[in-house]
């Protein structure tokens, strides 16, 4: 096995940024080396404008170890953005926001156009590459938070009392929620006709 050498002089830089302008970076997560990517990388959230684009508050930023390459994955001007997390070779990952991190004129994959987060509750995005964000949650006046991810990209899990499945939650206790990216194609884990009490449970059965 090769040993991995981080690049501390990039370490060091963004450190000295953050004392010198008087913001800070933190919550670095560093991702596994996965396969045919462009290998390993850190995520963080800094309130640093890093790249000179003009943004205020938290913003996710990902740094590749092994090419040095410094990337900001959100441009909401009013930042918001906290909690990253990677999958294995950081070409795929999530965050919480109270924020807009998702262009609210670009056409949603799922569901009405944006804007995605107009009341500001925490919600849960994923980003895949350098130029694609999108919200896993849509929710108002409750709570997502407590992200993770699979090393393969497609698996979420969080932390929630909103009323995810309508009418599941009224008390808005919370509760763990899992989402997989099923991909066109794919079948379903779950049948629709397999009852709650053989195991299964799905929207179509009221679980």
């Amino acid at each position: 096995m090769i040993p991995l050498q981080l690049d501390l002089s990039a370490v060091l830089l963004l450190a000295v940024a953050a004392g010198n302008l008087g913001g800070m970076s933190v919550e670095p997560r560093m991702s596994g080396t996965g396969v045919s990517t462009g290998g390993p990388g850190v995520a963080f959230a800094s309130n640093l404008d890093l790249k000179n684009e003009g943004y205020s508050g938290f913003h996710i930023f990902k740094y590749r170890v092994l090419t040095g390459l410094l990337r900001p994955l959100t441009k909401d001007p009013l930042g918001g953005q906290r909690n990253p997390k990677l999958s294995d070779g950081s070409a795929v990952g999530i965050f919480e926001t109270t924020g807009e991190p998702a262009d609210p004129n670009q056409q949603a994959k799922r569901g009405p156009n944006g804007p995605y987060n107009a009341d500001g509750n925490s919600e849960i995005y994923r980003f895949v590459g350098k130029n694609v964000v999108r919200p896993i949650t849509r929710t108002t006046g409750c709570t997502n938070d407590h992200s993770s991810i699979m090393g393969n990209g497609r698996g979420i899990g969080f932390r929630s009392d909103c009323d995810l499945i309508s009418g599941h939650n009224p008390l808005g206790r919370q509760q763990a929620f899992v989402y997989y990216e099923v991909h066109r194609g794919e079948p379903l884990s779950t049948a629709a006709e397999c009852s709650i009490a053989a195991g299964c449970c799905s929207t179509a059965n009221g679980c």
